[in-house]
């Protein structure tokens, strides 16, 4: 299904929900552990992400709590948590790839930690049962979006948080590698000519500015005390590491076998080039954190 969503992209379409979802789908079958590789860095608070979504819980700690996690993957956030056969602490993890969720089950094996298959807009849960609804650079790839925001809140409970951590796509980092990103993008649109125009196609662009994020949530009365914070990652590392991270970007994946190698080969020659004599390539990325509550 990657390699069929290529021939959408190129065309300048709109991948339906139900391509959209088998991409992803095949995507993370094959990666499972691609966001913990990932994500795993220190923020410039030296904290993971993960670690800053965990703290903007407010997890208490002697009562019945119970965290619903979207896109949850190989549950890399339950690590972050307390959980403990002394805690009343529970969580639940949700996610579409059947491959994520077995290597999650594998790694878990409390009583208090349970994995489900199942889409975000389509939760298998009943109105008003989580305290906190959390998602870790899952949320702005679900389609539809309205839906599953919409399927959130009415598994949250009157009071409860969401919290999610997202690509701050509209805000610079501190020291902006100029030369990658713009070397990136000429690639991508040398390969994809409307996939400016698509990208609403792997992550919507109501999330691309937080204008377009409070416009989005305003639809939604229940929600209030709306914050969005800002923060940076460090993935600076060796040719072969930024190389890596690049290359499991979901852009790179749906190319064809033959794409793969020349992109490849260009993407070698640009970070060689911004390089230099060092061999190390800095980089970092703006996350966001997004938190607001149910009335």
């Amino acid at each position: 299904m990657l390699k069929n969503s290529l021939d959408v992209v190129v065309s300048g379409e709109v991948l339906t929900r139900d391509q959209h979802l088998d991409c992803m789908r095949d995507y993370h079958d094959q990666h499972s552990d691609w966001s913990e590789r990932y994500f795993s860095r220190p923020s410039e608070n030296g904290k993971s992400s993960y670690a800053v979504l965990n703290d903007s819980i407010g997890i208490p700690t002697h009562a019945d709590f119970q965290i619903l996690d979207l896109g949850c993957g190989i549950g890399t956030f339950c690590k972050y948590l307390d959980i403990n056969a002394g805690s009343k602490l529970v969580y639940t993890g949700v996610d579409i790839s059947g491959q994520c969720l077995k290597s999650a089950e594998q790694i878990f094996s409390s009583s208090q930690v349970s994995f489900k298959l199942s889409a975000a807009d389509q939760l298998p849960f009943d109105d008003e049962l989580f305290d906190a609804v959390v998602s870790h650079m899952a949320f702005t790839m679900f389609k539809p979006i309205p839906i599953a925001a919409k399927e959130a809140f009415r598994v949250l409970k009157h009071g409860g948080i969401f919290s999610v951590i997202l690509p701050a796509v509209w805000s610079r980092c501190s020291q902006p590698n100029t030369a990658l990103d713009s070397g990136i993008r000429v690639i991508i649109k040398d390969i994809f000519p409307n996939y400016a125009k698509n990208y609403g196609g792997f992550g919507e662009p109501e999330f691309f500015s937080k204008a377009g994020i409070e416009k989005f949530l305003s639809i939604y009365p229940e929600i209030s005390n709306l914050v969005i914070d800002e923060f940076e990652v460090d993935f600076s590392g060796s040719i072969d590491e930024v190389l890596w991270g690049i290359k499991t970007f979901y852009w790179y994946q749906i190319l064809s076998d033959d794409l793969k190698i020349s992109t490849e080969k260009r993407l070698i020659e640009l970070l060689h080039k911004v390089a230099g004599s060092y061999e190390k390539v800095h980089h970092s990325r703006k996350l966001a954190l997004l938190r607001c509550e149910k009335v």
